[in-house]
């Protein structure tokens, strides 16, 4: 049997989304403060429970960071965010329901790089930059 086009066209665009928002977490990521800590793709999706202060972390390419609420990710050190141009690294919300505030560099220093980063659906500035070094 044949399926109508518009069905077939519907399952592959939609069953995707679907299925990304109720993978589970591959690491609960518990608010506090990051420092000398490296996310690879084989620990995603990163589930974010809580205010986040980065003093230092590196995120490889393909991991997925999902915010499970209304949280800040706040960068005060440094923060390496590498992906590819194939294999980005994506910044999300877990759901509909929830939001997050989007990645912040407040009064940091020199160093941090994002390159190949989607960050997508906060609720505030996808990212803000406030006093922070080249």
């Amino acid at each position: 049997m044949r399926l109508p086009i518009c069905v077939f066209i519907f399952l592959q665009v939609l069953i995707p989304f679907a299925m990304a928002e109720t993978l589970p977490c591959g690491t609960q990521v518990p608010a506090g403060t990051i420092s000398g800590t490296t996310w690879t793709a084989a620990g995603s999706p990163y589930c974010v429970e809580g205010d986040l202060q980065i003093a230092g972390l590196t995120i490889e390419p393909g991991v997925v960071v999902q915010f499970m609420g209304n949280y800040e990710f706040r960068v005060g050190g440094v923060l390496t965010a590498i992906g590819e141009e194939n294999n980005s690294i994506l910044f999300t919300k877990a759901d509909e329901a929830t939001a997050w505030q989007g990645v912040f560099f407040d009064r940091c220093g020199p160093g941090s790089e994002m390159a190949h980063c989607i960050v997508e659906l906060s609720g505030n500035s996808g990212i803000r930059i406030d006093e922070a070094g080249p």
